[in-house]
């Protein structure tokens, strides 16, 4: 997903004790953040995540917060505009899933759904962008604007249908 800006962890070496990991990408990571996701410019990004693994079990638990302010382009106005975010997001992993043996069968896992680390990797960075990015809103506007749709044609009017039909009575 991203070029410049990874922070991953082998999940065989992490230690069965939450671990609080802080990331602030330098302004080279924030520019490689701003084409990933899409958008004008990334001014600023700062996320802390806490990992906290149970090779016994198998299970990985990612939770954590991702703060930016972001410049976007409002699709109403077509200005470019500033934003903060906030968002907080937690994440389950479990290392005994194998994707390639599921292969689209189906399985049930109670009332939890898992992520599966992907080459024995977990990358924070990832993570803290993908959270970003599904917080930015599709369509971003700036507070207060509204799509007002004009035509540039004359409108046709059209017949009352019960009228139309009460011609046909007489």
């Amino acid at each position: 997903m991203q070029k410049d800006f990874s922070y991953p962890l082998l999940v065989a070496e992490l230690p069965n004790v939450e671990n609080t990991y802080t990331l602030t990408p330098n302004e080279a990571e924030r520019a490689s953040i701003t084409e990933v996701l899409g958008v004008e410019n990334v001014k600023s990004f700062s996320s802390e995540i806490k990992v906290k693994c149970n090779h016994k079990s198998g299970k990985i638990d990612v939770k954590g917060w991702v703060k930016a302010e972001v410049e976007l382009q409002s699709v109403v106005s077509l200005k470019n505009f500033d934003k903060k975010y906030q968002t907080n997001f937690e994440i389950k992993y479990d290392t005994n899933l194998n994707l390639q043996e599921l292969d689209g069968a189906e399985f049930g896992l109670e009332d939890e759904a898992f992520d599966t680390p992907i080459d024995g990797k977990i990358d924070l960075a990832g993570i803290a962008m993908e959270q970003l990015s599904l917080a930015i809103e599709d369509y971003p506007r700036q507070k207060g604007e509204t799509f007002s749709f004009a035509t540039e044609f004359e409108e046709e009017e059209r017949p009352n249908p019960f009228a139309v039909l009460s011609k046909l009575k007489k």
